[in-house]
């Protein structure tokens, strides 16, 4: 890997990071090739030397196929992957990050380069003898294969049927899981008119796939290759987690539908409270934006850098502000305040503490006894003698220290 390369430019190498968003990604297969010294020094550990050693220090799931006869993976109870490789088997380990201490490190720096969440990819490994390799079938997730030993052949085509499937691994002829029927418009996935690309692997080799993407492998000769998998949510997973959020706001909402199993009466009954709420649906859903979209997929601390006067509030009833004695103000009348935070298994604890003048003071000891939700514009004309960017540089400070919280969702009007 090149000084300066990100962990996505080493492995997409000799593409821009831009012409692969452009031109690939998320919809094309695009295959790299070159020697696995390109890639990061985590490829090329001596744990992944070959099955063998990997085995000796792998303790977590493994499934195992024989992928000329079926395209099920089962699960290995305590089975040993060098043990099934040597019995012709094709074997997958499921997760193995804890083999690979840098790995936590690689797959966060991937997840940023491909503008993911943090946590939704995962590392596992196949070993495949050869002549063996895994049955025709596609994944629910964006897979990325890298070559470490031995060679392969993957044979890979687009699922005319389900594009950006969502669910489970699919082959043809498996029964079908519930997800998948509303994403079925025609007929089930089946592979058999499918036109199929041939791309070679050997060590150093990296395969970017889409979700949706059939693909088999066979194996040339003893194989072993990582597969990054990165599951980010849909579209509509995204939006229905937010959704959530502004109904949860709504009493109506929160009510379960108390007799919607029960006989007649109470089914019919509780259908008609049902009706109601989605008649009120669209009208509520209006308020949610993608700003607030965007907010709700931040973690806390890059949200207090959207800080603006739409932002809204809430005092956290587990923190006070607790001033010094005024014998103890220093020489410019600045006083210390503490932000004490209770915490239930840490006990109290100082979460900061700051040197102010007592007008600023006032401001975080209004901030920390707010009883509902408030915004920046509430604060601004409380405090009008203080200057709009101070008002935000302590509502930073003031979020940062865990006495108030900054709310990634819209407030519900119409309820």
């Amino acid at each position: 890997m090149k000084e300066g390369q990100t962990v996505l430019e080493s492995l997409i190498a000799p593409l821009t990071a831009e012409q692969f968003f452009s031109e690939y990604w998320p919809e094309q297969v695009y295959a790299s090739h070159g020697e696995l010294d390109r890639l990061p020094g985590m490829f090329r550990s001596p744990v992944l030397r070959d099955i063998e050693t990997l085995s000796g220090h792998y303790h977590g799931r493994v499934l195992f196929t024989r992928g000329r006869h079926s395209s099920f993976m089962v699960p290995a109870e305590n089975g040993c992957p060098k043990t099934l490789f040597n019995m012709g088997l094709t074997v997958y380990l499921d997760n193995i990050a804890p083999c690979l201490p840098k790995s936590p490190l690689v797959l966060q720096a991937l997840e940023r380069n491909m503008g993911i969440p943090p946590g939704t990819a995962r590392i596992g490994a196949f070993a495949s003898p050869p002549g063996d390799g895994a049955a025709c079938h596609y994944d629910t997730e964006d897979v990325i294969s890298i070559q470490l030993t031995g060679s392969k052949a993957f044979h890979v085509a687009p699922v005319d049927e389900v594009r950006y499937p969502i669910g489970m691994q699919y082959s043809p002829g498996s029964a079908p899981y519930s997800d998948l029927y509303p994403q079925v418009a025609g007929r089930f996935p089946d592979w058999k008119d499918a036109k199929f690309e041939c791309i070679d692997m050997r060590p150093g080799s990296v395969l970017f796939m889409p979700r949706g993407t059939w693909h088999r492998t066979e194996a040339d000769e003893p194989s072993l290759s990582i597969t990054i998998a990165m599951r980010p949510p849909s579209a509509a997973e995204v939006i229905l987690e937010n959704v959530r959020w502004l109904l949860l706001q709504d009493a109506s909402w929160r009510k379960p539908l108390y007799g919607a199993y029960g006989e007649m009466a109470q089914k019919k009954a509780a259908m008609k409270a049902a009706g109601l709420l989605l008649e009120k649906l669209p009208e509520q859903v209006r308020s949610l934006s993608t700003r607030s979209l965007s907010l709700a997929m931040m973690p806390e601390d890059q949200r207090l850098e959207h800080i603006d006067v739409d932002s809204r509030f809430v005092s956290l009833p587990n923190a006070c502000v607790q001033v010094a004695d005024s014998a103890n103000a220093d020489g410019g009348g600045l006083l210390q305040i503490s932000i004490l935070v209770k915490d239930d298994e840490a006990g109290d604890r100082v979460a900061t503490s700051m040197d102010l003048h007592p007008q600023a003071i006032e401001v975080f000891q209004w901030l920390g006894s707010r009883t509902a939700p408030f915004g920046v514009a509430d604060l601004q004309q409380q405090f009008s003698q203080f200057p709009g960017d101070q008002l935000l540089d302590m509502l930073h400070a003031a979020a940062s220290a865990e006495l108030v919280r900054m709310l990634w969702f819209p407030p519900l009007d119409n309820q």
